[in-house]
């Protein structure tokens, strides 16, 4: 039990560190911002049909016009993206790392702390 605790204390001390270093790096939150902001679009492109979005008038629903504009600009945002991974240094590791730190859920702490039951609410 005493091993567990002290195993469980690393892992909190860990995550801290994390959470310091992602709140106090605005050039590297920024970055990860803008590539969850960009993975959002290309979930929705990814769902997008064009015949379900240009049966009505264009002044009723604009949702195509919206989702043209963010198509055309996927490209560049893309760039913009990769260029500012660059340019920061961000390493593979590094963004992974953020990954994992970012989700924060019940489910994922639970895993974190090695208790992976599920309670019935």
């Amino acid at each position: 039990m005493a091993d567990e605790i002290k195993e469980l204390k690393h892992k909190v001390a860990v995550l801290e560190q994390k959470l310091a270093l992602y709140e106090n790096d605005p050039e590297k939150n920024g970055y990860y911002a803008f590539k969850r902001i960009l993975n959002q679009q290309v979930d929705y492109l990814k769902g997008f049909t064009i015949k379900d979005k240009i049966s009505g008038k264009a002044s009723e629903d604009a949702t195509y016009a919206r989702s043209k504009d963010m198509w055309e600009s996927l490209p560049k945002m893309i760039s913009d993206c990769a260029n500012l991974k660059r340019e920061l240094k961000i390493t593979p590791e590094e963004e992974a790392a953020e990954s994992k730190f970012h989700r924060i859920t019940p489910e994922s702490m639970a895993e974190a702390i090695g208790d992976n039951k599920q309670s019935d609410v």
